[in-house]
């Protein structure tokens, strides 16, 4: 049994349901049926969505940043008719809506200030978040019009506690959007890794983060304590490590960090490669490397793979920075370091 995401965006690797499922515990398989369940059913429903010719999600009374927090009360179903927080106002009692209220503001300015980009789509679309969604499931979800975020269960506690899940998801968004990357295969991998990039870039900016001794893990902050007893940091991290290996729950870390431990599936989320010239260049990470990498994902096409991803963020830098620029080098190595190889002397502009 494998569980698989393909054309819904999900938090949680599918690689760690592959392996819940196969668990002698049966609350842990109970629970990944759970997930897997409910991500089928939301993935029939973000594909209809994608095939309606000139789909917009909702639009913002303001044209900028404006946001709504449903409240699902635990349900699958009729999850939009009880708003509870929408821009503007004050804070409320339940921690999960001003988390996701807070968190979908803080990724809007990352993007808004950063990249000059108003929202998802670009063009002002409201920001929504359905807060307590399902029944004690470990993930969130982008459905191709809103975020979903469940309250946790065996693996995480609330999803709405991390700026990095929020920043994910709402990347997904602007995948969406921008280059919309096939959800399958290596554009699938890629979709997947943008949105752990800027789901990290957003959390350091934030907590204005320079490169050395940034935070490169994901999830963190939503891990159950018996987790971070045994010492896992992350549910996924950017850096050549493993996030965990041998964990009674989760297994072990599927993630590629090289091109010859390519899976061909979506499971694959490397961010290895921005890590490296993040760590080359030093400073802010969402800076130069970032802005390649934002460049980069708008740049690419339904089918890019790793290879175009890898040609395009050395063009860019070179046209953005130089040819042979400290910045196209550092991008050329960190392509080189996890099996890439780029031709010298390209640039776009």
């Amino acid at each position: 049994m494998h569980a698989h995401c393909d054309s819904l965006h999900c938090f949680l690797p599918p690689d760690v349901l592959d392996h819940m499922v196969q668990s002698e515990d049966p609350t842990v398989r109970e629970a990944a049926a759970k997930t897997l369940a409910t991500s089928a059913a939301l993935r029939s429903r973000r594909v209809t969505l994608a095939g309606i010719p000139g789909f917009a999600g909702t639009p913002s009374p303001t044209g900028s940043k404006y946001r709504l927090v449903y409240d699902a009360q635990r349900r699958y179903e009729d999850i939009l008719d009880n708003l509870v927080r929408q821009e503007g106002q004050a804070e409320v009692t339940d921690e999960a809506v001003n988390e996701a209220y807070e968190n979908a503001g803080i990724t809007y300015d990352f993007y808004n200030e950063v990249f000059g980009r108003n929202s998802i789509d670009a063009a002002g679309m409201a920001l929504v978040s359905v807060v307590h969604y399902g029944e004690d499931e470990d993930n969130a979800f982008w459905t191709g019009d809103k975020m979903l975020y469940c309250d946790g269960g065996i693996i995480f506690g609330s999803t709405t506690q991390d700026i990095d899940v929020a920043a994910h998801e709402f990347t997904h968004g602007v995948i969406q959007y921008e280059s919309r990357l096939e959800y399958r295969n290596q554009s699938g991998a890629l979709n997947e890794s943008f949105a752990d990039v800027f789901g990290i870039l957003t959390q350091q900016r934030f907590n204005d983060q320079p490169v050395e001794g940034a935070d490169w893990w994901l999830g963190g902050d939503i891990l159950a304590p018996a987790l971070k007893e045994r010492g896992v940091r992350g549910i996924r991290t950017l850096t050549s490590d493993k996030a965990y290996e041998n964990d009674p729950l989760l297994g072990t870390d599927r993630q590629p960090k090289h091109m010859r431990d390519l899976y061909t599936g979506t499971a694959d989320r490397g961010g290895v490669h921005i890590y490296l010239v993040a760590t080359e260049l030093g400073g802010n990470a969402w800076e130069s490397a970032g802005a390649i990498w934002y460049k980069t994902l708008r740049a690419l096409s339904y089918y890019s793979n790793f290879e175009d991803a890898a040609k395009m963020s050395y063009q860019i830098a070179g046209g953005d920075y130089g040819i042979n620029s400290r910045e196209q080098l550092a991008v050329g190595e960190a392509w080189a370091g996890v099996g890439l190889t780029v031709e010298k002397a390209q640039v776009v502009t």
